[in-house]
C-alpha cells in the first residue's frame, strides 16, 4: 500500500476513508488503477 487518504471527521454516512493508492495495479469497480476512490 502506498497511501491511505482519511477524511478529517467521519461523514454522516460513518465513512472515514477517501481513497486507498497501491504500489501495484488494481483492478476495482470494473476499473484497472493504482488507486481506489471510495467516494462513490
Amino acid at each position: 500500500m502506498e497511501s491511505v487518504e482519511i477524511y478529517p471527521e467521519k461523514m454522516d454516512n460513518g465513512r472515514m476513508l477517501e481513497q486507498i493508492n497501491f504500489n501495484f495495479s488494481v483492478n476495482y469497480d470494473c476499473e484497472v488503477g493504482r488507486g481506489i476512490n471510495l467516494i462513490h
